[in-house]
C-alpha cells in the first residue's frame, strides 16, 4: 500500500527515480551523463532522474563510493527546486563532472553556490506559505 502523499506530484511533492539505465536514445547515447531533470519552458518541473550504472561505474572507477550516487541525487534535484535546467561552471550544478568536482565529492566539499542556495530557500519558504495557506481556506 502507497501513502497517500507518495501519490501526489506537484510542486510540494518531486519525484525522483533511480532507472537501472538512460531511456532516452539521446541521453543513451552520452556516457556523460548521470541523470535527467525534465524542467519544461515555464519552470515547472516535478520529475528527475538517476542512472545508476552510469554512477555505479563512474564511483567504481573514481572509488566514490556512495558519495558520487548522493550528490548525482542533489544535482538532479537542485535543477526542480531551481525551476532551470541551466548549470553553473561549478559546483553542484556544475554540467560536467571532472577532475576537481570528482574531488570535491570524494572531499565532501561540493555544494551549492550561495546564489543558488538563496534562490531554493526563497522557493521553499514561499512553497510552504502557500501550501499553509491552501490547507488554512480548505479549513475553513
Amino acid at each position: 500500500m502507497v501513502p497517500q502523499d507518495c501519490q501526489t506530484v506537484d510542486a510540494t511533492h518531486l519525484v525522483l527515480k533511480i532507472l537501472p539505465h538512460a531511456l532516452n536514445a539521446k541521453v543513451r547515447d552520452r556516457s556523460d551523463v548521470l541523470g535527467a531533470a525534465i524542467v519544461d519552458e515555464s519552470g515547472s518541473s516535478y520529475y528527475a532522474y538517476v542512472f545508476y550504472e552510469r554512477v555505479q561505474g563512474l564511483a567504481k572507477e573514481r572509488r566514490l563510493g556512495s558519495a558520487l550516487l548522493a550528490n548525482v541525487i542533489v544535482h538532479e534535484l537542485g535543477h526542480l527546486l531551481l525551476e532551470s535546467n541551466s548549470h553553473a561552471v561549478s559546483g553542484i550544478m556544475s554540467g560536467h563532472w571532472s577532475g576537481e568536482e570528482l574531488r570535491k565529492i570524494s572531499e565532501g566539499n561540493m555544494f551549492f553556490h550561495a546564489s543558488e542556495s538563496s534562490v531554493i530557500r526563497d522557493r521553499l519558504i514561499s512553497s510552504q506559505g502557500s501550501v499553509f495557506s491552501e490547507q488554512l481556506a480548505a479549513s475553513d
